[in-house]
């Protein structure tokens, strides 16, 4: 019976999520050590064993994947160099079409790492911090303009010889050794935007999503709800609709007006005499 209720604890979203999210980031560390096996082998001109070329490590290569899918529609033609981060590329944009945000909350594991990051910062500090609105908003923002830049510089800019003659150069063909040598010997910038990351996702608490009800989970309140009650608000936090979304921006604006005209009406009003 406490094996069924245990088994039964373990499917309930939270904790398959975080079961699917550490699993798949020990597969992708999997993937790196046997990937740098085998460029070892050939680094030392064989004096090491050979490995075989892990394909699930082109899922790294986000940017050639894009110029990919983009010759795949342009030219008619899959690329044959890497042909995994096209097939990669195009399941995770799927997924990210189809499930809305299920691929960064349980597959990417660059969320994995953020989670557990801020997740031990506030174990061992006893308490996270929130930035304010306007820094909050430029750093939200930066992941925008960046898909923003690529998708005018490949998607709109890039003519399909050039697509073509990238694809055929040789940067494409080592592109996942760069990558690896990018974790293996990066360079001080590299370190120095990492360490910054570290200390965001240390001390900064998330504010959305997932991330946020696991912060309100050791609260009293949550600890007084029925389990079930738990998992209706995780789901609905973990995938909300657009239908949702805009009657929260729209009541969140609202509520933001309502407190600006109290605020306004309390500091003009002038308290009467007796």
């Amino acid at each position: 019976m406490n094996a069924r209720r245990d088994y039964a604890r373990w499917l309930q979203p939270t904790r398959l999520r975080l079961l699917v999210q550490w699993s798949l980031l020990a597969v992708c560390l999997i993937l790196g050590v046997r990937f740098g096996l085998f460029v070892r082998h050939f680094e030392t001109f064989g004096q090491t064993p050979a490995y075989a070329r892990p394909p699930g490590i082109e899922g790294f290569l986000p940017i050639g994947a894009l110029i990919s899918l983009k010759n795949w529609l342009v030219n008619g033609v899959i690329d044959a160099v890497h042909p995994a981060a096209l097939v990669l590329f195009v399941t995770f944009l799927l997924m990210a079409l189809l499930a809305k945000n299920a691929f960064c909350s349980w597959l990417c594991p660059v969320g994995t790492l953020a989670d557990g990051v801020w997740k031990l910062g506030r174990r061992l500090t006893g308490r996270t911090f929130q930035l304010w609105p306007w820094p909050d908003r430029l750093l939200r923002s930066a992941k925008y303009l960046l898909l923003a830049f690529f998708l005018k510089l490949i998607v709109i800019d890039m003519p399909a010889e050039a697509v073509q003659g990238f694809l055929a150069a040789p940067y494409w063909a080592v592109a996942d050794v760069r990558m690896l040598h990018f974790f293996t010997a990066p360079s001080q910038l590299s370190l120095i935007i990492l360490a910054v990351l570290m200390v965001f996702a240390w001390t900064t608490a998330p504010i959305s999503g997932p991330e946020q009800m696991e912060l309100m989970r050791d609260s009293k309140l949550m600890q007084m709800m029925p389990e079930d009650q738990w998992q209706a608000q995780y789901d609905a936090a973990m995938n909300p609709s657009p239908a949702k979304r805009m009657i929260s921006a729209l009541s969140a604006g609202f509520s933001r007006s309502r407190l600006r005209k109290r605020a306004m009406l309390a500091t003009t009003a002038r308290p009467v005499e007796t």
